[in-house]
């Protein structure tokens, strides 16, 4: 199955994640149109990228908060990771635990 992403202008979209029917690859790099794609084109879509905003679970005893942080490095669910707060810029670390998702336990 050939898969093209143009935009308004026909040109070939750029830094475009698409996940791939039961796949979760995007590609590695910008490719012409018309050539074949291979596995080697793909990469597996990360839980978190570096540079993306991520939800910061919070939990302190029966407290739950959630609030919006930068993922400080690419990391898969379950790696443990820099997250820089939004609202007072300090860094600290948290757990991958979904898709864009980290928490923090017991702080």
């Amino acid at each position: 199955q050939l898969i093209s992403v143009l935009k308004e202008n026909n040109e070939l979209a750029t830094d475009t994640q698409i996940d791939l029917p039961n796949m979760g690859k995007r590609f590695i790099a910008d490719y012409e149109a018309g050539r074949v794609l291979t596995a080697a084109m793909l990469e597996d879509i990360p839980a978190v990228d570096y540079g993306q905003s991520v939800v910061v679970a919070v939990s302190v005893g029966n407290i739950h908060i959630k609030t919006r942080g930068i993922a400080m490095q690419t990391a898969e669910v379950g790696d443990e990771i820099s997250v820089e707060s939004l609202s007072s810029g300090e860094t600290f670390m948290a757990k991958v635990v979904d898709r864009g998702t980290v928490a923090v336990k017991d702080i």
